[in-house]
This record gives structure tokens, C-alpha cells and sequence, in this order.
């Protein structure tokens, strides 16, 4: 009897965890859009009232323990070690390096890769406007994975100690 109940509890818990790491990756995707549009806010701020050169400003929003810190410490690095490479190139390679083995979308990829893509080509009122684009951008993306998680996340939450409770039933 109580190897068939230990039985039990470990295919629930092993299916209710197969479901809290799927849930887990939409709730990951959100906070990174979140961060990264918080890191993004920033850097337009402080492009406006420092206007210092962008490897400096991109020093100074790396200053937070995020994920969006270690990412502008990185186009930083890269664009100061780097003197023969475009800031888009640096931007590119940094967000390939820090970000590829998170839960982001194809098209998260690409808002963020445009930003760095825009950044440097113009004066600081024209990269002004394209943040506040790329910014609206991400709200949407944010909106969008937010909403995924709340329904996704609680699916697949619900899902897999539902399946653990189902085959213990059909074992039993």
C-alpha cells in the first residue's frame, strides 16, 4: 500500500512539475520584455539629459543586476574591445550571446535587434523618436506575453497535475 501511494505522489509531483516548468517559461518571457523595456526607458533618459557618448550611457544602464544590465554591459564591452566593428554588429552579437538561451519569441528578437540597428544613426531627437517606437513595440510584445502567460501559463499549470492525477487513476 504505501508503495503504491508513494508511487502516486511522485507521478503527480513529476507531471505538476513538467507543468510548472512550462508555465515557468511564459512567465520568463514577460519579465524579460519588462526588463528590457525598463533598461530601454532608462537609456532614453539618460541619452537625453547626459548626452554622452553611447558606450558610456550603455555603462550606465548596465548598472542593475538584470538580465538587461548584463546584456548593455556587453554591446559595452564589445563596442569599446571591438573599434572595427559597427555598433548594429556589436548589438547583434551581444543580444545572440545574452539572450539565446532565454524563452523569447522570433519576433522579440527582432525588436530588440532593431533597436540597436537604429541606435547611433541619427541625432539624439531622432533616436529619441525610434525608442519611443521601439518602447511601443515592446509594450505590445509585453501585452501579448502577459496575456499568454495568465491563460497559457495557467493551462499548462493545471494541465500537468491533472495528467499526474489521471494516470495515477487509470494505475490504480
Amino acid at each position: 500500500m504505501t508503495i503504491k501511494l508513494i508511487s502516486a505522489v511522485v507521478i503527480i509531483l513529476g507531471c505538476g512539475t513538467c507543468g510548472i516548468l512550462k508555465a515557468w517559461k511564459y512567465r520568463e518571457r514577460t519579465e524579460i520584455i519588462a526588463d528590457f523595456m525598463q533598461a530601454t526607458e532608462r537609456l532614453r533618459i539618460e541619452m537625453n539629459y547626459r548626452r554622452e557618448d553611447l558606450p558610456a550611457l550603455f555603462l550606465r544602464v548596465s548598472s542593475t543586476e538584470k538580465l538587461s544590465g548584463r546584456f548593455f554591459a556587453k554591446v559595452s564591452e564589445l563596442y569599446r574591445q571591438e573599434s572595427f566593428l559597427s555598433l548594429p554588429v556589436c548589438w547583434q552579437q551581444a543580444v545572440d550571446e545574452v539572450y539565446r538561451h532565454h524563452n523569447l519569441l522570433a519576433q522579440d528578437y527582432i525588436v530588440i535587434k532593431e533597436l540597436g540597428e537604429q541606435l547611433g544613426s541619427c541625432g539624439i531627437e531622432g533616436q529619441e523618436h525610434i525608442m519611443e517606437l521601439i518602447l511601443q513595440r515592446l509594450k505590445s510584445l509585453y501585452l501579448e506575453a502577459e496575456n499568454e502567460r495568465k491563460t497559457k501559463g495557467k493551462m499548462y499549470l493545471s494541465l500537468g497535475f491533472t495528467a499526474g492525477i489521471t494516470i495515477v487513476i487509470l494505475l490504480i
